[in-house]
């Protein structure tokens, strides 16, 4: 879950980096038996209801393997942040990539 924070309080500092005005900290902590792929399921659940693609997800478990080296709370940290900049994450539906590019209009 999240623990929220006053503005301009201090927040728990996190890999020697001040969290000064986070309006909020991580305070999940996984399992420490569970392997990668049963936090990263948890994570899935609970940030964006079981819709993370096949897609994301493995890019998420290649980032989570390639810092984990023992340290399960930074791989959260890591997973948390890629699966929040998920489209899953910002909408309510499962996200479909079509390989066709975005047409935008109404940009000069």
């Amino acid at each position: 879950g999240f623990q929220e924070r006053g503005w301009g309080r201090g927040c728990v500092s996190q890999e020697g980096v001040s969290m000064i005005d986070a309006t909020a900290t991580l305070t999940y902590e996984a399992d420490s038996t569970a392997s990668l792929d049963e936090v990263l399921d948890e994570l899935a659940l609970m940030l964006t209801a079981g819709r993370l693609s096949e897609s994301n997800r493995i890019i998420v478990r290649n980032a989570m393997q390639s810092t984990f080296s023992g340290n399960l709370a930074k791989a959260v940290r890591i997973a948390v942040q890629l699966i929040a900049s998920s489209p899953e994450f910002h909408s309510t539906n499962v996200a479909r990539k079509t390989g066709v590019p975005m047409q935008l209009s109404g940009y000069t």
